[in-house]
């Protein structure tokens, strides 16, 4: 008997994976998120939780291309989510994603990322904090003085 797809059953094995992650066990995470992109590949959530994973891991690169595939598949979800929410979901993608580019050293690219996180969530105070930190990576030390 073939199990039907069920939107929300995607989210079970994501939010398990996650709990995974937290504990610790990368490689039982990798199967439940194959698990949640297999019954619904356009859920933007198990592209989100692997992109952690792999930030988690120390594998940028690849935390990049995950994120930038959820922050791609975020609409997709509008069927069952409000575009307020929706505007949240960007917002908490793109903060993710600022993080992994200053942590990779690419500042400018973090301030822009996190800009867009504001844009889309001025409410959401991590957002904003995100922001003011990646400028301060900005900032030439040497240019401060101190009187």
């Amino acid at each position: 008997m073939a199990a039907t797809v069920e939107p929300t059953r995607s989210y079970f094995y994501s939010y398990h994976a996650k709990a995974l992650g937290l504990a610790g066990d990368g490689e039982l995470v990798a199967k439940e998120l194959a698990l949640a992109r297999q019954l619904d590949p356009a859920d933007p959530t198990p592209a989100l939780y692997s992109a952690l994973q792999l930030q988690q891991e120390g594998r940028y690169n690849e935390a990049i291309h995950e994120l930038t595939a959820s922050l791609r598949l975020n609409d997709h979800r509008q069927v069952y989510r409000s575009r307020f929410l929706l505007d949240q979901d960007r917002a908490v993608r793109s903060s993710n994603l600022a993080t992994v580019y200053q942590n990779n050293g690419m500042a400018e690219l973090a301030v822009r990322q996190a800009t867009r996180a504001v844009e889309d969530d001025y409410s959401n105070a991590s957002a904003h904090l995100f922001l003011a930190n990646s400028f301060n990576a900005l900032r030439d030390p040497r240019q401060i003085s101190l009187r």
